[in-house]
């Protein structure tokens, strides 16, 4: 199933996004001379340590002072000589500054674009597809939950189970099950045809078809032999998340979708979806909770496990030692 492109900016009644430089990073410093908050914009791509302390020039814009690794230190209460640019404690200083400044991911800020306030980072949540350095969303964190406000009443079921279990997160549930599929093979099933409208497809041409998860990958089901059809691009975007008997409608073209795969009938043409029970739920829990690389993260993602195991009333599968790690257990 081809991922959904979407586009929200805009589109949320009452919001108006502002026009400023979101996708940047920021770096926050406190003058040296005058003791104000400055942030300096680095644009699309990160500095090194090295590159700053060889050419930045910080300028206060409050008071004008340089912070570079070519100016004296402001420091009158100092030995003249220590402060200054030419000596090594200066240079060393220096040197520190830049680092302080951008060694780690929590020295960064980024600008909301919707209430537009200058964050730290860990005030906006990781999107893979964002364009910017630091890979967060557009809108930070308190933006977002009102923005959410507006939206979720009118949102389904289905779109909402379908946001909280993305993609990224129902793959590791089902990637140890997910089987490699035989392009040749399936087209050969298939008779080199779209199963929903039945156009001819080109194998040499690999962006005119998609490998359909049959039951969708939100509800956990793997990438298998019997669970995989051919579709062309267009009716594979048609059909996204839908459970079968929700696209296709047509009870024989589920039976001849049973006869080509192999897949279970009774699950085709179930009217909801039914979510795979049959996965390694504490294994999820360890590459899901293991995968987090900042500290600020961790509560998030617990948060996040227990929503999404709860939502599909996976909790049972639990280990008594997880279930108490989550807080599941008294």
């Amino acid at each position: 199933m081809a991922k959904e492109k979407r586009e929200t900016r805009g589109r949320i009644s009452g919001f108006k996004f502002l026009d400023l430089p979101y996708e940047n990073a920021q770096v926050h410093y406190t003058c040296l001379s005058c003791q104000k908050d400055n942030y300096v914009d680095i644009g699309k791509e990160l500095l090194s340590v090295e590159d700053a302390y060889q050419n930045a020039n910080w300028v206060c814009k409050s008071c004008g002072f340089n912070h570079s690794s070519k100016s004296d230190l402001p420091f009158e209460h100092w030995n003249p000589d220590i402060i200054k640019a030419t000596s090594l404690p200066t240079q060393r200083f220096w040197n520190a500054f830049f680092k302080n400044s951008l060694e780690s991911a929590e020295s960064y800020y980024k600008i909301c674009g919707a209430c537009g306030r200058t964050l730290p980072f860990s005030h906006f949540a990781k999107k893979s597809s964002s364009k910017g350095p630091l890979v967060r969303q557009f809108e930070c964190r308190a933006c977002k939950a009102a923005a959410n406000a507006i939206l979720n009443p009118f949102r389904t079921r289905d779109e909402m189970l379908k946001s909280a279990t993305s993609r990224r997160t129902a793959q590791l549930f089902t990637d140890v099950l997910d089987e490699k599929i035989e392009i040749k093979k399936l087209f050969e099933k298939f008779d080199s045809k779209c199963f929903s409208c039945e156009c001819d497809l080109d194998i040499d041409d690999r962006k005119s078809y998609q490998i359909d998860h049959i039951l969708p990958n939100v509800y956990l089901w793997p990438l298998t032999e019997s669970n995989a059809e051919l579709l062309c691009r267009g009716c594979n975007l048609k059909k996204k998340h839908h459970w079968p008997s929700k696209f296709f409608k047509s009870n024989s073209k589920l039976y001849r979708l049973a006869q080509i795969t192999g897949a279970n009938l009774e699950l085709l043409t179930s009217t909801k979806p039914l979510t795979n029970t049959d996965v390694d739920v504490n294994l999820a829990m360890d590459k899901y909770l293991g995968q987090i690389r900042e500290q600020s993260d961790f509560p998030k993602r617990i948060q996040e496990f227990k929503k999404i195991i709860e939502g599909f009333d996976l909790i049972d599968k639990l280990s008594l030692e997880n279930k108490q790690i989550l807080g599941l257990e008294e």
